[in-house]
Protein backbone atom coordinates (compact mmCIF):
# COMPACT_ATOMS: atom_id res chain seq x y z
CA UNK A 1 0.00 0.00 0.00
CA UNK A 2 0.90 3.70 -0.67
CA UNK A 3 1.14 6.19 1.91
CA UNK A 4 1.12 9.70 1.34
CA UNK A 5 1.60 12.35 4.33
CA UNK A 6 0.21 15.13 2.58
CA UNK A 7 1.54 18.27 3.41
CA UNK A 8 -1.04 20.52 1.72
CA UNK A 9 -3.38 21.91 4.49
CA UNK A 10 -6.13 22.40 2.01
CA UNK A 11 -8.92 19.70 2.50
CA UNK A 12 -10.02 20.92 -0.97
CA UNK A 13 -6.67 19.86 -2.72
CA UNK A 14 -6.60 16.76 -0.26
CA UNK A 15 -9.77 15.43 -1.03
CA UNK A 16 -9.56 16.38 -4.42
CA UNK A 17 -6.19 14.40 -4.93
CA UNK A 18 -7.85 11.41 -2.96
CA UNK A 19 -10.38 11.88 -6.27
CA UNK A 20 -7.64 12.03 -8.78
CA UNK A 21 -5.47 8.84 -7.38
CA UNK A 22 -8.84 6.94 -7.42
CA UNK A 23 -9.89 7.76 -11.31
CA UNK A 24 -5.92 7.29 -12.23
CA UNK A 25 -6.04 4.01 -9.63
CA UNK A 26 -2.45 2.49 -9.86
CA UNK A 27 -2.63 0.64 -6.43
CA UNK A 28 -4.29 0.75 -3.30
CA UNK A 29 -3.48 4.42 -1.01
CA UNK A 30 -3.18 5.82 2.29
CA UNK A 31 -3.79 9.49 2.70
CA UNK A 32 -2.91 11.56 5.42
CA UNK A 33 -3.40 14.80 6.44
CA UNK A 34 -4.45 18.13 8.67
CA UNK A 35 -5.77 20.55 7.85
CA UNK A 36 -6.36 24.61 7.74
CA UNK A 37 -9.64 25.91 8.99
CA UNK A 38 -12.74 23.63 7.10
CA UNK A 39 -16.22 22.64 6.95
CA UNK A 40 -16.45 20.03 4.27
CA UNK A 41 -20.69 19.03 3.20
CA UNK A 42 -21.98 15.81 2.47
CA UNK A 43 -22.28 15.02 -1.06
CA UNK A 44 -26.38 15.48 -0.82
CA UNK A 45 -26.78 18.44 1.68
CA UNK A 46 -27.79 22.15 1.13
CA UNK A 47 -24.57 24.09 1.91
CA UNK A 48 -26.50 26.93 3.45
CA UNK A 49 -28.23 25.33 5.66
CA UNK A 50 -25.39 23.26 7.35
CA UNK A 51 -23.55 26.67 8.09
CA UNK A 52 -23.53 29.91 9.42
CA UNK A 53 -21.92 31.11 6.36
CA UNK A 54 -21.26 34.97 8.20
CA UNK A 55 -19.29 33.42 10.29
CA UNK A 56 -17.78 30.91 7.87
CA UNK A 57 -16.85 34.41 5.55
CA UNK A 58 -15.66 36.14 8.73
CA UNK A 59 -13.42 33.36 9.81
CA UNK A 60 -12.19 32.77 6.32
CA UNK A 61 -12.96 28.93 6.66
CA UNK A 62 -12.72 26.42 3.47
CA UNK A 63 -16.18 25.41 2.55
CA UNK A 64 -15.96 22.11 0.25
CA UNK A 65 -18.90 19.61 -0.92
CA UNK A 66 -17.35 16.28 -0.40
CA UNK A 67 -18.17 13.37 -3.33
CA UNK A 68 -19.34 11.10 -0.40
CA UNK A 69 -22.50 10.89 1.14
CA UNK A 70 -23.07 11.08 5.02
CA UNK A 71 -22.82 14.55 6.91
CA UNK A 72 -20.55 17.75 7.78
CA UNK A 73 -17.29 17.90 8.95
CA UNK A 74 -15.22 20.29 10.57
CA UNK A 75 -11.72 20.48 10.60
CA UNK A 76 -9.16 22.98 12.16
CA UNK A 77 -5.44 21.95 12.26
CA UNK A 78 -5.69 19.69 15.21
CA UNK A 79 -8.00 17.37 13.64
CA UNK A 80 -6.40 14.57 11.75
CA UNK A 81 -7.94 13.45 8.23
CA UNK A 82 -7.49 10.16 6.56
CA UNK A 83 -8.22 8.08 3.17
CA UNK A 84 -8.00 4.77 2.10
CA UNK A 85 -8.13 4.07 -1.64
CA UNK A 86 -8.69 0.26 -2.48
CA UNK A 87 -10.04 -2.67 -4.71
CA UNK A 88 -14.22 -2.77 -3.46
CA UNK A 89 -13.97 -6.17 -1.68
CA UNK A 90 -17.03 -5.87 0.30
CA UNK A 91 -20.49 -4.58 1.20
CA UNK A 92 -21.10 -0.80 1.95
CA UNK A 93 -22.10 -1.80 5.72
CA UNK A 94 -19.08 -4.15 6.06
CA UNK A 95 -16.63 -2.10 4.41
CA UNK A 96 -17.46 0.60 6.95
CA UNK A 97 -17.07 -1.93 9.89
CA UNK A 98 -13.89 -2.60 8.06
CA UNK A 99 -12.24 0.84 8.01
CA UNK A 100 -13.75 1.62 11.24
CA UNK A 101 -12.00 -1.40 13.24
CA UNK A 102 -8.48 -0.40 11.47
CA UNK A 103 -8.87 3.19 13.20
CA UNK A 104 -10.26 1.57 16.60
CA UNK A 105 -7.41 -1.08 16.59
CA UNK A 106 -4.99 1.63 16.19
CA UNK A 107 -6.39 3.66 19.17
CA UNK A 108 -6.19 1.11 21.21
CA UNK A 109 -2.44 0.19 20.69
CA UNK A 110 -1.77 3.47 21.48
CA UNK A 111 -3.88 2.86 25.08
CA UNK A 112 -6.93 5.20 23.93
CA UNK A 113 -9.87 2.58 24.90
CA UNK A 114 -12.37 2.41 21.69
CA UNK A 115 -15.07 1.03 20.37
CA UNK A 116 -17.36 1.16 17.17
CA UNK A 117 -20.78 2.26 17.37
CA UNK A 118 -23.63 1.60 14.56
CA UNK A 119 -22.35 1.94 11.03
CA UNK A 120 -19.73 4.81 10.89
CA UNK A 121 -18.86 6.16 14.60
CA UNK A 122 -15.79 5.41 16.79
CA UNK A 123 -16.39 6.47 20.24
CA UNK A 124 -14.17 7.06 23.40
CA UNK A 125 -15.95 6.83 26.83
CA UNK A 126 -19.39 7.03 25.23
CA UNK A 127 -18.20 10.22 22.76
CA UNK A 128 -17.37 10.30 19.64
CA UNK A 129 -13.99 11.09 18.14
CA UNK A 130 -14.35 9.43 14.81
CA UNK A 131 -16.36 9.60 11.71
CA UNK A 132 -16.16 8.51 8.36
CA UNK A 133 -17.86 8.13 5.08
CA UNK A 134 -17.19 6.69 1.49
CA UNK A 135 -18.00 6.88 -2.25
CA UNK A 136 -17.02 4.39 -5.23
CA UNK A 137 -15.67 4.86 -8.38
CA UNK A 138 -16.30 2.09 -10.65
CA UNK A 139 -14.61 -1.02 -8.98
CA UNK A 140 -12.77 1.46 -6.06
CA UNK A 141 -13.87 2.41 -2.68
CA UNK A 142 -12.64 5.37 -1.09
CA UNK A 143 -13.37 5.39 2.47
CA UNK A 144 -12.47 8.34 4.22
CA UNK A 145 -12.58 10.10 8.25
CA UNK A 146 -11.40 12.49 10.86
CA UNK A 147 -9.82 11.97 14.25
CA UNK A 148 -11.11 14.76 16.46
CA UNK A 149 -7.78 15.24 18.51
CA UNK A 150 -7.75 18.41 19.61
CA UNK A 151 -10.79 20.28 17.37
CA UNK A 152 -11.90 23.82 18.74
CA UNK A 153 -15.12 22.14 19.50
CA UNK A 154 -16.82 25.24 20.61
CA UNK A 155 -15.67 27.23 17.41
CA UNK A 156 -17.32 23.87 15.53
CA UNK A 157 -20.19 24.43 16.92
CA UNK A 158 -20.47 28.05 15.95
CA UNK A 159 -19.35 27.33 12.32
CA UNK A 160 -22.56 24.91 12.26
CA UNK A 161 -25.31 26.52 13.51
CA UNK A 162 -27.05 28.24 10.98
CA UNK A 163 -30.38 29.29 11.78
CA UNK A 164 -32.55 26.40 11.09
CA UNK A 165 -35.51 28.51 10.33
CA UNK A 166 -34.83 30.38 7.29
CA UNK A 167 -34.89 26.92 5.40
CA UNK A 168 -37.22 24.37 4.25
CA UNK A 169 -35.65 21.82 2.02
CA UNK A 170 -35.34 17.95 1.20
CA UNK A 171 -31.98 17.99 2.55
CA UNK A 172 -30.59 15.84 5.08
CA UNK A 173 -29.48 17.95 7.91
CA UNK A 174 -26.09 16.87 9.80
CA UNK A 175 -27.46 14.69 13.22
CA UNK A 176 -25.58 16.52 16.04
CA UNK A 177 -23.20 14.31 18.32
CA UNK A 178 -21.86 14.57 21.58
CA UNK A 179 -18.03 14.52 20.63
CA UNK A 180 -15.06 14.32 22.28
CA UNK A 181 -10.79 14.94 21.86
CA UNK A 182 -8.39 12.62 21.91
CA UNK A 183 -6.28 14.82 23.45
CA UNK A 184 -8.10 14.21 26.49
CA UNK A 185 -7.03 9.94 26.77
CA UNK A 186 -3.22 10.54 25.76
CA UNK A 187 -0.15 12.42 26.40
CA UNK A 188 0.62 11.92 22.91
CA UNK A 189 1.15 15.00 21.02
CA UNK A 190 -0.68 15.40 17.59
CA UNK A 191 2.05 15.37 15.67
CA UNK A 192 3.49 11.67 17.58
CA UNK A 193 -0.35 10.85 17.03
CA UNK A 194 -0.30 11.13 13.83
CA UNK A 195 3.29 9.31 13.83
CA UNK A 196 2.27 6.49 14.79
CA UNK A 197 -0.94 6.19 13.02
CA UNK A 198 1.27 6.16 9.98
CA UNK A 199 3.92 3.21 11.49
CA UNK A 200 1.17 1.52 12.28
CA UNK A 201 -0.70 1.44 9.01
CA UNK A 202 2.64 0.89 7.07
CA UNK A 203 3.23 -1.89 9.73
CA UNK A 204 0.03 -3.77 9.20
CA UNK A 205 -0.46 -3.12 5.34
CA UNK A 206 3.10 -3.23 4.51
CA UNK A 207 3.01 0.06 3.55
CA UNK A 208 5.84 2.16 1.74
CA UNK A 209 5.92 6.04 1.91
CA UNK A 210 5.93 7.99 -1.30
CA UNK A 211 5.34 11.35 -2.15
CA UNK A 212 2.78 13.54 -4.18
CA UNK A 213 4.35 13.39 -7.85
CA UNK A 214 4.47 17.21 -9.76
CA UNK A 215 1.58 15.23 -12.09
CA UNK A 216 -0.32 13.96 -9.67
CA UNK A 217 -0.32 18.17 -7.94
CA UNK A 218 -0.66 19.30 -11.11
CA UNK A 219 -3.50 17.82 -12.23
CA UNK A 220 -5.06 17.98 -8.83
CA UNK A 221 -5.10 22.05 -9.13
CA UNK A 222 -6.33 21.49 -12.58
CA UNK A 223 -9.47 19.63 -11.62
CA UNK A 224 -9.99 22.05 -7.93
CA UNK A 225 -10.06 25.24 -10.54
CA UNK A 226 -12.53 23.53 -13.26
CA UNK A 227 -14.87 21.61 -10.90
CA UNK A 228 -14.10 21.37 -7.53
CA UNK A 229 -13.15 24.68 -6.02
CA UNK A 230 -15.94 26.71 -7.92
CA UNK A 231 -19.00 28.25 -6.00
CA UNK A 232 -21.28 25.95 -8.38
CA UNK A 233 -19.78 22.57 -7.17
CA UNK A 234 -19.83 23.66 -3.19
CA UNK A 235 -22.79 25.47 -2.86
CA UNK A 236 -24.74 25.16 -6.12
CA UNK A 237 -25.75 21.60 -6.43
CA UNK A 238 -27.71 21.99 -3.27
CA UNK A 239 -31.08 20.38 -3.17
CA UNK A 240 -34.10 22.63 -3.73
CA UNK A 241 -34.76 24.67 -0.96
CA UNK A 242 -36.74 27.76 0.39
CA UNK A 243 -35.44 30.91 2.35
CA UNK A 244 -37.16 33.44 4.16
CA UNK A 245 -36.46 36.15 6.44
CA UNK A 246 -37.97 39.08 7.40
CA UNK A 247 -36.76 42.42 9.10
CA UNK A 248 -38.22 45.22 10.91
CA UNK A 249 -36.76 48.62 10.15
CA UNK A 250 -37.40 52.14 10.95
CA UNK A 251 -39.04 52.40 7.62
CA UNK A 252 -41.12 49.67 7.70
CA UNK A 253 -41.13 45.68 7.51
CA UNK A 254 -39.73 43.75 4.72
CA UNK A 255 -39.98 40.35 4.28
CA UNK A 256 -38.19 38.43 1.62
CA UNK A 257 -38.86 34.68 0.61
CA UNK A 258 -37.00 32.66 -1.92
CA UNK A 259 -37.48 29.33 -3.98
CA UNK A 260 -33.90 28.26 -4.82
CA UNK A 261 -32.70 25.37 -7.13
CA UNK A 262 -29.61 24.40 -8.48
CA UNK A 263 -28.07 27.36 -6.32
CA UNK A 264 -30.01 29.90 -8.37
CA UNK A 265 -32.93 32.14 -7.58
CA UNK A 266 -35.73 30.81 -9.32
CA UNK A 267 -38.64 32.74 -7.47
CA UNK A 268 -38.72 35.50 -5.08
CA UNK A 269 -41.55 37.64 -3.36
CA UNK A 270 -40.82 40.46 -1.69
CA UNK A 271 -43.60 42.09 0.66
CA UNK A 272 -43.66 44.07 3.51
CA UNK A 273 -45.27 47.78 4.46
CA UNK A 274 -42.68 49.74 2.94
CA UNK A 275 -42.96 52.74 0.45
CA UNK A 276 -42.38 52.39 -3.48
CA UNK A 277 -41.32 54.90 -5.45
CA UNK A 278 -41.34 51.77 -8.11
CA UNK A 279 -43.11 48.35 -8.53
CA UNK A 280 -41.46 45.91 -6.04
CA UNK A 281 -42.30 43.21 -9.03
CA UNK A 282 -39.91 44.54 -11.28
CA UNK A 283 -37.34 44.15 -8.72
CA UNK A 284 -38.04 40.76 -8.47
CA UNK A 285 -37.36 40.10 -12.13
CA UNK A 286 -34.45 41.62 -12.41
CA UNK A 287 -33.05 39.25 -9.29
CA UNK A 288 -34.64 35.76 -11.03
CA UNK A 289 -31.85 33.34 -12.12
CA UNK A 290 -28.75 34.90 -10.19
CA UNK A 291 -26.91 32.81 -7.99
CA UNK A 292 -28.25 32.34 -4.41
CA UNK A 293 -24.43 34.00 -3.52
CA UNK A 294 -23.87 37.21 -1.51
CA UNK A 295 -21.69 38.86 -4.33
CA UNK A 296 -23.66 37.86 -7.05
CA UNK A 297 -26.98 39.35 -5.41
CA UNK A 298 -25.13 42.43 -4.54
CA UNK A 299 -23.74 43.29 -7.91
CA UNK A 300 -27.44 42.66 -9.11
CA UNK A 301 -29.18 44.92 -6.37
CA UNK A 302 -26.59 47.65 -6.79
CA UNK A 303 -27.28 48.04 -10.82
CA UNK A 304 -30.92 47.78 -9.84
CA UNK A 305 -30.97 50.65 -7.25
CA UNK A 306 -32.99 48.99 -4.72
CA UNK A 307 -33.69 52.25 -2.49
CA UNK A 308 -36.32 53.18 -5.25
CA UNK A 309 -38.15 49.63 -4.94
CA UNK A 310 -38.15 49.84 -0.54
CA UNK A 311 -37.91 53.63 -0.21
CA UNK A 312 -35.34 53.81 3.33
CA UNK A 313 -33.39 50.70 2.74
CA UNK A 314 -29.48 50.09 2.47
CA UNK A 315 -27.95 47.82 0.49
CA UNK A 316 -26.73 46.00 3.23
CA UNK A 317 -29.54 45.66 4.96
CA UNK A 318 -31.47 44.02 1.92
CA UNK A 319 -28.67 41.73 1.18
CA UNK A 320 -28.70 40.75 4.80
CA UNK A 321 -32.30 39.63 4.61
CA UNK A 322 -31.61 37.86 1.18
CA UNK A 323 -28.50 35.35 2.29
CA UNK A 324 -27.54 35.95 6.10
Amino acid sequence: MRIIESVNTSGTYNLVLERYLAENYVEDTFIIWTNKLGIYIGKNQNTLEEIDQEYVEKNSLEVFRRLSGGGTIFHDPNTIYYSFITKNEREVKDNFIHFNNIITDYLNTVGVIAELSGRNDVLVNGRKVSGSAEYYHNDLLVHHGSLLFDTDVAFLAKSLTPNKKKFISKAVNSVKARVDNIVNHTDLSVNDFKLKLVEYVETRFKGIKKRVTSQEDTCTQEMIESKYGTWEWNYGKSPTYSFAQEGKYTFGIVKIELNVAKGMVKDISITGDFFSQADIHDLERQLIGIKHNKEELRDALISADVSKYIVGVSLEDILTLMVN
